[in-house]
């Protein structure tokens, strides 16, 4: 999967320290990834929570921490693409709405 971005996600190995080492576990883990539809995701993160169709919210560090992501399923050639959109511990999760995150 093509994720963008790695900066969003360096940007916030810097913020949550804690952090650091399972989210670039799951970057580089995702990076070899190549989703066709969330069954792929479920396969992979039986954790996984799905917004809709597109948008997958992650539990990293044991639900300690949420990773919300945009996602457009690969198809023919193309490998697809992942949408950093948030990450944050569980407390400042529970004061987003999700669903409208840009």
């Amino acid at each position: 999967m093509n994720i963008i971005t790695r900066r969003k996600i360096n940007q916030y190995c810097e913020f949550y320290k804690p952090a650091a080492q399972p989210l670039r576990a799951w970057y580089y883990q995702v990076r070899e990834e190549r989703w066709e539809n969330p069954a792929d995701i479920r396969q992979a993160y039986n954790s996984a929570d799905f917004i809709d169709g597109h948008r997958v919210i992650f539990n990293i560090m044991g639900n300690q921490y949420r990773l919300v992501i945009d996602v457009f399923y690969a198809y023919g050639k193309n490998n697809g693409t992942v949408l950093v959109r948030w990450f944050g511990n569980h407390k400042e999760y529970n004061q987003i709405n999700v669903r409208n995150l840009k």
